[in-house]
């Protein structure tokens, strides 16, 4: 891979979600979110696209 001073990576990307949380117990609690990030890419390389993340996973509280 070459790198010259003409490579730049530059710009301002919209991104939004949604999440929500259930408490289990005292220590444990439930959590589900979904983000999404608007025009992730480089127009003239590989593309353009937008992006949609899901996850859902514990949160441990101590």
């Amino acid at each position: 891979m070459t790198v010259s001073e003409s490579d730049s990576d530059s710009g301002v990307a919209f991104r939004t979600g949604l999440g929500v949380s259930y408490d289990v117990s005292d220590t444990l609690r439930l959590r589900a979110d979904w983000d999404y990030l608007v025009n992730v890419g480089d127009e003239d390389e590989l593309g353009q696209t937008d992006i949609n993340v899901f996850s859902i996973g514990p949160e441990f509280r101590f």
